[in-house]
């Protein structure tokens, strides 16, 4: 995962260690547009915040799921303030997955691609989850999050949500 900031050259600020990594921040201040070479499934846990990007805008609240696609330019704004948990998921990792848990039901990887590239066709959206369901995302990404400020590794990040090695 690296960050991308508009009129840079590129500039890349910070990479993380693996293909899932998870942050959880909260802001009172104008978070400016930032591209991510990866998807940021992002769940909002208190407060409210304008999401905005080129390709539209979400006022968020508790419970929404916002989905950003990689290299998409996105600011925020809370309102007045926002905690935010981030998962920042590389691409060829989720394709992977994808192409792992459905083995016997898609040909090969392209065919994943595929199914990627319909389902996110838009750059940025928001959903809300059942409340049980964002509850078990927010248990899961807490639990990363504690394993990866423990320190521990992929292997031990892929055991907490149950993913295959793959």
């Amino acid at each position: 995962m690296e960050r991308i900031f508009p009129g840079s050259a590129g500039a890349v600020r910070q990479r993380a260690p693996g293909p899932i990594h998870v942050e959880t921040e909260s802001s009172t201040r104008v978070v400016e547009p930032v591209a991510y070479t990866c998807l940021r499934f992002m769940l909002v846990r208190e407060g409210r915040l304008f999401l905005h990007s080129r390709h539209g805008t979400s006022h968020a609240r508790p419970g929404m799921l916002v989905i950003v696609c990689a290299r998409t330019l996105c600011g925020a704004i809370p309102e007045p303030s926002a905690t935010v948990t981030t998962a920042f998921v590389n691409l060829d990792y989720l394709l992977d997955q994808l192409t792992w848990r459905l083995n016997g039901l898609l040909r090969d990887r392209h065919e994943a691609e595929l199914i990627a590239t319909k389902a996110f066709r838009h750059n940025m959206w928001a959903t809300t989850p059942p409340a049980q369901a964002t509850a078990d995302m927010l248990d899961l990404l807490d639990r990363t999050e504690a394993i990866q400020d423990a320190g521990g590794g992929f292997y031990d990040i892929e055991a907490v949500l149950g993913l295959p090695h793959g």
